[in-house]
């Protein structure tokens, strides 16, 4: 059969990576990318408040490794205009209020930490334990027990997990804590956990004491100037663009029109416009997509989500430490993560602008503006006696979800259900419910388009992927 149409829908890092494949593979197809925002790129994007440009969120691009996929990310974008650097050079504020600036990985070393022995103790203890693999965890409790111990189980990641998201341990699903970046701990110096990590099963779920060991060979970038990651989704949507993809923004689907044989053979946007179908691709949440489809469907559960406000400041002082930013793992603290923007983008200017990312109840109240300034100070990243000059809060519109097994369980059967009932659909992203970080969402995508591509397309292109192969390797020298 012949690829002729490809609508994708959602226009997040999944879904424009899909359109630029898709379009690369197929170049005479009709490809579309469908999306409710006024603009692409869904949390990769930022917004001017006040004359000053804000991420939403901490976003630096990594190349992945897979040459095709850098390939269509990166080969069009002009390298001199964005910063590149293997370390990320990020800190972190561990337990205690330990502010550790050599890695933004969870820092337990401090000498106000009287549990380190035990913590030592059980953990190589536990890691001993060669059944560790067999084991099938009912909760991310009996997983963190099994795997760092009882001690570090009570006294540090249930307190910041409950935190962050509100639950207690043995509510949530394995692998729960990997989300938040706490899947390797720093427990001493340098020459302590190269020791520890001599270990194969203690190197899985320990660092090195400074980010320069160890470091990966992928290149992150960042957009010089003070636009932010912005840069690099223009690029992409400029690179869509020549392509020809067609765009629809401020757009959403309302009507699927199937055959009896459960073939999608086209959709009816919300304009009343229709498009021909070939394929669907859907990286919105996958609800959206049942009730779309006026699939008979009840949830096992409602699914119960963390919202993530975004605390914007302007100071005329610069931040006291160098890093780019900060993941905060003290419960003590409000603060998630804290991007510092003159450093990372190394803009010299008086206006130093700092983005702190906050997790709490839905239906709470925000901290206040004031509480979250004070953290900045009580952590040690921005001098006491500098002022902001701006402050603004912005509520995400979608939340977190509390992974649970109940919720991980309800993805799997949605998208059990999609495909089931719809025979030209391949979820990914956020509608596949399995992948998070971009590098596994890119990799998700590319492997499930290409299988799905090679089972029911005959003209797929390879000559367009070779030449974007080769332009990403001349970037890369």
């Amino acid at each position: 059969m012949t690829c002729q149409s490809v609508v994708i829908v959602g226009s997040g890092i999944a879904g424009i990576y899909s359109a630029l494949l898709a379009k690369t593979k197929y170049p005479n197809a009709h490809i579309s990318l469908v999306e409710k925002s006024e603009q692409l790129g869904g949390l990769l994007s930022s917004k001017k408040i006040e004359g000053h440009w804000f991420d939403y969120g901490t976003h630096v691009p990594r190349y992945t490794g897979d040459t095709d996929i850098d390939a269509l990310l990166f080969s069009s974008i002009k390298l001199s205009d964005y910063w590149q650097f293997q370390n990320i050079n990020a800190a972190n504020v561990g337990p205690f209020n330990t502010l550790y600036t050599d890695s933004p990985n969870p820092f337990l070393g401090s000498k106000a930490n009287t549990q380190l022995a035990q913590q030592l103790l059980e953990l190589t203890q536990e890691n001993n334990d060669t059944r560790y693999h067999e084991q099938n965890f009912d909760s991310l409790k009996s997983q963190l027990d099994a795997t760092y111990g009882q001690n570090l189980t009570k006294n540090f990641f249930a307190p910041l997990m409950n935190k962050r998201f509100g639950a207690c341990l043995s509510e949530m699903a394995t692998d729960s804590h990997k989300i938040i970046g706490l899947q390797r701990l720093i427990l001493g110096d340098g020459e302590l956990m190269r020791k520890l990590k001599g270990s194969p099963r203690l190197d899985e779920i320990l660092a090195f004491a400074s980010q320069e060991e160890g470091l990966s060979p992928f290149k992150n970038i960042y957009p010089k100037g003070d636009k932010g990651i912005r840069v690099w989704i223009d690029s992409l949507v400029a690179n869509l663009e020549k392509c020809g993809v067609n765009i629809y923004t401020q757009t959403g689907i309302t009507e699927l029109n199937m055959t009896d044989d459960r073939v999608i053979k086209g959709v009816v946007l919300s304009s009343g416009q229709r498009i021909d179908c070939n394929l669907l691709v859907w990286t919105a949440p996958l609800n959206m997509l049942i009730r779309t489809a006026k699939l008979t469907y009840m949830p096992s559960i409602r699914p119960i989500f963390r919202t993530s406000s975004l605390y914007h400041f302007v100071f005329p002082d610069p931040p006291k430490i160098s890093s780019n930013y900060v993941n905060v793992h003290d419960p003590a603290f409000s603060s998630f993560r804290v991007m510092l923007y003159s450093n990372l983008a190394k803009t010299t200017t008086d206006a130093h602008r700092v983005t702190v990312e906050v997790m709490h109840d839905i239906e709470a109240p925000a901290p206040s503006r004031e509480s979250i300034c004070q953290e900045l100070y009580d952590m040690g990243i921005m001098p006491v006696t500098s002022r902001p000059s701006l402050t603004h809060v912005l509520a995400a519109s979608s939340g977190f979800p509390v992974l649970t097994p109940a919720f991980k369980k309800e993805m799997g059967e949605q998208e059990k259900l999609v495909e089931t009932k719809i025979a030209n659909v391949v979820t990914l992203g956020k509608a596949s419910g399995t992948a998070f970080f971009m590098a596994d969402v890119l990799k998700e995508a590319k492997s499930k388009l290409n299988q799905y591509f090679e089972r029911n397309f005959d003209d797929h292109n390879e000559d367009n992927i070779d030449k974007s192969r080769q332009a990403v390797s001349n970037l890369s020298s």
